[in-house]
């Protein structure tokens, strides 16, 4: 209440300063003092407490509004640490499988080697079959 009271003092102080007519005027009646006004100077007082409550809402809104974006950045920072650890994971995941691919194909290149030396063998089995049969026939006619 006092800084209302300081506050009003200072608006009307100032309002004061800017009149040559005279008022706002201090009169004391007993023991209790009243400042008398002009109309354009009264006008002139509810319009900065106007002004004063607009500001106090838009300020009011702003709080609220950065509020709003201080828990949105929370979230947001919350989502990037997911995101981070699930590439971490997925990093972990590739090498893995980069592991096995590695695997399967010294895998696959062992048994590319024993299809070819089967096909060898069997090129040449066949070719000990075809002889020694060949051979057979002819020795039996």
């Amino acid at each position: 209440m006092r800084s209302f009271l300081i506050g009003l003092f200072l608006l009307i102080a100032t309002v004061c300063v800017g009149q040559t007519n005279g008022y706002p005027k201090k009169i004391v009646i007993g023991t209790d003092t009243v400042v008398a006004l002009t109309i354009a100077q009264v006008r002139e007082v509810n319009q900065t407490y106007v002004d004063l409550d607009q500001c106090k809402e838009e300020r009011d809104t702003l709080k609220s509004i950065v509020n709003v974006h201080e828990q949105k950045d929370v979230v947001q920072e919350q989502q990037v640490k997911t995101l981070q650890e699930s590439i971490l994971l997925r990093d972990s995941l590739v090498q893995e499988k980069e592991v096995q691919i590695g695997e399967y194909k010294d895998l696959i290149k062992k048994r590319e080697r024993k299809i070819k030396v089967l096909r060898v063998k069997n090129f040449v089995l066949g070719i000990g079959i075809i002889g020694t049969t060949t051979f057979a026939i002819i020795k039996s006619l």
